[in-house]
């Protein structure tokens, strides 16, 4: 299974933000993609409060002061939150999967069933497949949004006039 992942050289990037505080953008890679995660950190006397967000997922982490492996603890929970590992990321992930497929019901027509599932590509994380009552596939699109994917399928679902567009 493929999974975003920080490169071992950015690693040093993950260890000087948590000394110094403030904000860093550090890519994550799959073997075609790369995701930027934003983050910023607040540092405390003992703690550093760290935000990650990247697109529409985002998590928020604490860790003591002084820890030097705290860059791993990091890198572990930024991995993580792209990868749909946390609870904070599941659950987005849940919501906009749920949003989409209430919205692309509005593209079906009678009879059909939409089954919608999340992608391995950041710049299209939203998939969909449309069969009739019989199982058989009506339309399948992947989108940038809801709104993108419930137009792909509007598109591929709707009724096409018959013949090759000569006049009679």
């Amino acid at each position: 299974m493929s999974a975003f992942v920080i490169p071992f050289a950015k690693q040093d990037l993950l260890h000087q933000v948590l000394t110094t505080g403030g904000t860093a953008i550090c890519p994550l890679y799959l073997p075609t993609i790369q995701l930027d995660a934003d983050i910023d950190v607040e540092l405390s006397t003992g703690q550093a409060h760290v935000k990650v967000k990247f697109g529409a997922f985002s998590g928020s982490l604490t860790l003591p002061r002084g820890d030097r492996a705290n860059h791993l603890h990091l890198r572990d929970f930024i991995e993580d939150v792209a990868n749909g590992r946390t609870t904070t990321g599941r659950t987005k992930q849940a919501i906009a999967l749920m949003e989409a497929l209430d919205h692309i019901s509005t593209a079906l027509l009678e009879g059909q069933v939409a089954y919608i599932a999340p992608t391995t590509n950041a710049e299209y994380p939203f998939g969909a497949v449309v069969t009739n009552g019989r199982g058989e596939l009506c339309a399948a699109a992947i989108g940038t949004d809801k709104e993108h994917l419930a137009d792909l399928l509007r598109d591929k679902l709707r009724p096409h006039p018959e013949g090759n567009g000569e006049k009679a």
